[in-house]
């Protein structure tokens, strides 16, 4: 999986919640736990789907679960 050319920056703050950095330095938060992942992005909010954002976070943590395949949300 490459990790979008879009992430310039993702900074681990506490386990599973990252400080994600966009090429135009817009800032995003993003966090997983038992109840699926939350980025604090528009396209994740609005859409409610498993942003660019939270797919490099996952990355970079490692992390595989079926959120990833799903589309990321538990709704």
């Amino acid at each position: 999986m490459n990790t979008p050319s879009i992430i310039s920056h993702v900074k681990s703050i506490d386990g599973d919640l990252w400080e994600v950095t966009g090429s135009n330095n817009a800032t995003h938060i993003v966090a997983h736990d038992w109840d699926g992942w939350m980025c604090t992005c528009e396209d994740h909010y609005f859409r409610h789907r498993f942003c660019k954002h939270m797919r490099t976070c996952a990355e970079e943590g490692n992390i595989t679960d079926q959120m990833l395949f799903r589309g990321g949300t538990n709704e």
